[in-house]
């Protein structure tokens, strides 16, 4: 997209993609969806619809990019003219970038929950309390392929956060969902997500625990599932759990644990949101790999390249038996 020369052309530009993506989505049954994805060097933020209430976020770093006099009021308000929202419905944050070993921080305290629908689903979101909102919208072709796979199967949602894949695997029709993730508070979040679509019942589990010790007990218990959901965090340094968790460093070992869970012809899906991730797929001894990040990549979502993700499954091994006339039962298969 070409450099816009100013706010009128960029509130046209907001105005044409949100009836654009508005368009395209209403047949889904989606309200929420990224309406701006830093799509110009000149404004250099995302705008999200969640409804009828809009989210901007600016990114440290970028603020020297933005044009002399534009101010936070001045956008607010353009933004909500533009996509026909009331002022009062537009939330801005500042995100700033992640240094070191540095997590982001709790922002408010409102707990306030409101739904918004995705392919039909009803997810609750938070636009105030924390960086992020509960739902990552760029990972809704994802949970609707799981949704299409996930029918008669027993799925594991590692590092589940507030359970949108579970929630996508009960509605495409699993017979057992287990949502594992340390913390409490967000597992009551996906809790009250599968509440709010009717899943209810023991099939659905909530696990609260760290997920390396979680993996250790559960192949001890030779527990079985057809599909594991592995979306972990970039970096934790969580006190409830011993020592750090850093994507880079132990991915090899989450992903062999959790292969370890796998039933005959279950499959890993495993995600991450990390730019420079290098996934070698040689350190997983006896798997086979497929990248489906293209496939999983929403249109609104159009100007960087939001995660990237893996199929994995077991390694199929051939047996061949040679065919010998001291041998009657041998036959090619």
């Amino acid at each position: 997209m070409g450099r816009v020369g100013g706010m009128k052309s960029f509130s046209t530009i907001l105005k044409e993609r949100h009836q654009r993506f508005r368009r395209l989505f209403a047949g889904d049954r989606t309200n929420c969806f990224r309406v701006y994805d830093r799509n110009d060097a000149l404004y250099p933020y995302t705008i999200d619809l969640y409804d009828r209430r809009i989210l901007i976020t600016e990114y440290e770093g970028t603020a020297k990019h933005v044009p002399a006099g534009l101010k936070r009021n001045e956008l607010e308000a353009m933004v909500a003219s533009s996509l026909y929202v009331d002022p009062h419905d537009v939330f801005y944050k500042f995100r700033p970038r992640l240094h070191g070993r540095t997590q982001y921080e709790k922002l408010d305290n409102t707990g306030e929950l409101f739904p918004v629908t995705e392919n039909g689903l009803t997810f609750l979101v938070n636009l105030t309390d924390y960086v992020d909102t509960g739902l990552f919208m760029d990972h809704r072709l994802t949970r609707k392929m799981v949704a299409e796979e996930s029918f008669g199967l027993r799925v594991l949602n590692l590092f589940g956060y507030t359970g949108a894949f579970s929630v996508a695997a009960a509605a495409g029709g699993a017979l057992e969902t287990v949502t594992v993730d340390l913390s409490s508070s967000y597992l009551a979040w996906a809790e009250k997500n599968l509440r709010v679509n009717g899943f209810i019942g023991d099939q659905h589990r909530f696990i609260a625990e760290d997920v390396r010790k979680y993996l250790m007990e559960a192949d001890k218990e030779r527990s079985g599932f057809d599909l594991v959901i592995l979306d972990p965090p970039l970096f934790s340094n969580s006190r409830k759990t011993d020592g750090t968790f850093d994507l880079q460093r132990d991915y090899v070992w989450f992903v062999a644990a959790a292969m370890k869970l796998l039933n005959d012809g279950g499959r890993l899906l495993f995600c991450t949101t990390k730019k420079e991730f290098h996934f070698d797929p040689g350190r997983i001894m006896g798997s086979e790999s497929l990248e489906i990040t293209r496939e999983t990549l929403p249109p609104d979502f159009d100007a960087r390249k939001p995660h990237r993700c893996w199929l994995l499954k077991r390694k199929t091994v051939t047996v061949v038996r040679k065919n010998s006339s001291h041998d009657p039962g041998a036959h090619p298969r």
